[in-house]
């Protein structure tokens, strides 16, 4: 469904407007995101004791979320421009979530090291699914402060993953801590998945003036039809026909 300006009358929408809504959406996916990245950081001590893990053992264990991390960046972005932002950022988060809260069931280490893989993958494929949904969702205008925002969530995450995960691990033990955390995300993909659409247009309850009002002042952001491997797969590409 595509509006122009004209038609619906009004340039700035009124009442809440539904992009604000996928905006917190980020912000806390954000916040979320680094709260779990970090948790093991905190009871690291305490696993190393318990388990009885060196500290090179533990620096291993620690890395190993990068090694998914470091492979999924791209993919996430290309799936997301062609499949939709929606279904991919609500699987990610459901897949790191999920790993977050059966992390104490890791108790060995290639365990430990398999499930800090599995979280790199899926929160790599969770920011540059984001930046395609806001690349579909908010307009030119708004988004290096819809992007400064999202950033924050970085920093609040961080800022309250230490305090909070130290209390509950003295509290409960540290295993309540990727229990909780990890059932933060689970409900945050959830509600994601009742509230969200992939792009403006296909939103049930937006207004025909914030739909103009994204639309008039965004790219145009079709979804992707190929690959960069299909692309480097014709052979007339290379002068070979």
């Amino acid at each position: 469904m595509t509006l122009n300006a004209d038609s619906a009358g009004v340039e700035q929408p009124v009442g809440w407007p539904r992009r604000f809504t996928i905006i917190l959406f980020f912000f806390t996916c954000t916040l979320i995101l680094y709260i779990d990245r970090v948790s093991i950081s905190v009871v690291a001590p305490v696993l190393t004791k318990e388990f009885g893990w060196d500290e090179a053992m533990m620096g291993t264990i620690l890395s190993a979320f990068f090694v998914g991390y470091l492979f999924t960046q791209l993919p996430g972005g290309l799936i997301a421009d062609r499949f939709g932002g929606k279904g991919i950022l609500g699987f990610a988060v459901l897949w790191w979530s999920a790993l977050t809260f059966i992390t104490p069931f890791a108790r060995t280490v290639p365990l430990m090291i398999a499930a800090r893989i599995g979280l790199g993958i899926g929160e790599g494929v969770t920011q540059p699914a984001l930046y395609s949904m806001t690349a579909r969702w908010i307009p030119a205008r708004e988004r290096s402060r819809v992007i400064a925002f999202n950033l924050a969530g970085v920093y609040l995450g961080l800022m309250i993953a230490f305090p909070v995960a130290v209390w509950l691990m003295t509290t409960w033990g540290w295993p309540w801590v990727f229990y909780t955390f990890g059932l933060l995300g689970i409900v945050w993909a959830v509600l994601w998945y009742f509230l969200v659409t992939s792009r403006p247009e296909d939103h049930p309850t937006i207004s025909p003036a914030e739909l103009v009002y994204i639309q008039q002042d965004r790219p145009q952001a079709d979804p992707v039809e190929t690959f960069p491997g299909d692309y480097f797969s014709r052979p007339a590409h290379f002068g070979l026909c």
